[in-house]
């Protein structure tokens, strides 16, 4: 069930450690409407068709919960998900990231024949993900996704593309025509990495919100 265990989970935490309904739950984890009751009642079938493995995994999914809600994380997903509202990694950045990757590729004789797209598309996938890493989030749940695929026209290649990168990023590949694509993710983590202590930075700080396009990273030289 994957995705849907993880909202019933973080659903189930805030409804049982603060008594708010499914849908404030919901409304709280910034998830799209009817999400959080959604996974609620996939579960619930899944329980009443599975009994004897519901059985097993109950008292997990339970501690689980309740350990949550005793230690909850110091980290404010939360503002991170909300500071990354509309955000998308800034051209520059994404030119200096990608830079080395297309070098390689003008280098090796076979790279040099796939001819790698690192265009606009890539980029707004790749924003994705790193939203998505640094939150904690469903990627299908962030805005950036659903203002592409969920409104028409859809944006196909996009929803596609986002779905590789994350299925490269969980299974990982190795050579062939999807080295681009893992050198890429493996590019992307000390940058959403610093993108993090920059957002919990500015929390830390007590800054007011503000929407921003693009949240451009100072160096670490």
């Amino acid at each position: 069930m994957g995705g849907v265990q993880h909202r019933f989970a973080a659903v189930s935490s805030l409804c049982s450690g603060f008594g708010v309904t499914v849908a404030q739950a919901n409304a709280e984890l910034d998830l799209p409407d009817a999400f959080g009751i959604a996974a609620v009642h996939a579960v619930k079938n899944w329980a009443d068709q599975h009994s004897s493995a519901a059985a097993v995994d109950a008292p997990a999914a339970a501690a689980t919960i309740n350990s949550l809600n005793a230690d909850p994380p110091a980290i404010n997903y939360r503002h991170r998900r909300r500071r990354l509202d509309g955000w998308l990694i800034p051209a520059n950045d994404w030119d200096a990231l990608t830079e080395p990757l297309r070098r390689a590729e003008a280098e090796h004789e076979v790279l040099r024949l796939l001819r790698t797209d690192w265009g606009p598309r890539k980029r707004d996938c790749a924003s994705l993900i790193v939203a998505a890493t640094i939150t904690r989030s469903d990627y299908t749940a962030l805005p950036l996704f659903r203002n592409r695929t969920h409104v028409r026209p859809t944006d196909l290649p996009f929803r596609n593309l986002a779905y590789k990168l994350m299925m490269y990023g969980r299974r990982g590949v190795h050579g062939g025509r999807g080295s681009h694509t893992l050198a890429l993710l493996h590019a992307l983590e000390p940058y959403a990495q610093r993108l993090a202590a920059q957002l919990d930075d500015i929390s830390a700080q007590h800054l007011p919100y503000a929407r921003r396009r693009q949240i451009p990273l100072t160096s670490d030289k």
